[in-house]
């Protein structure tokens, strides 16, 4: 049997993702990726989102996403999280995005971070 060494499998060591907004189209997309596909591999899927209650979070929740809000603590929703993917549109003002890479940087078990700047 092939061994899978995609993006996050690492058997017996699952993994926590939290994904910065999915309001976009590439954010949704990454939600979903990670809810199916990846989902042996990041059991816990966070995402955040401006409005909790729409029909796109509660597809995802559906799937079994962590729902939360950008009023939400950063700490809170960052705890415990391996991966983080910025996916905050581009309209998201300069003092949100600083203080969404100074919550990941003071998260201690983040590993990876995947700035939108790097074409998230």
């Amino acid at each position: 049997m092939a061994q899978d060494y995609s993006v996050g499998a690492c058997p017996g060591h699952p993994h926590a993702v939290a994904q910065q907004s999915f309001r976009h189209s590439i954010g949704l997309f990454l939600s979903k990726c990670f809810l199916t596909e990846y989902r042996s591999a990041f059991p816990t899927v966070r995402v955040t989102t401006r409005n909790v209650d729409s029909p796109a979070s509660r597809e995802l929740a559906a799937l079994g996403a962590e729902i939360y809000s950008f009023q939400d603590s950063l700490t809170n929703v960052l705890d415990g999280a391996d991966v983080v993917v910025n996916a905050l549109p581009t309209h998201v003002s300069e003092e949100d995005k600083k203080k969404a890479t100074a919550a990941v940087a003071a998260t201690s078990s983040v590993k990876v971070y995947f700035m939108s700047e790097f074409g998230v």
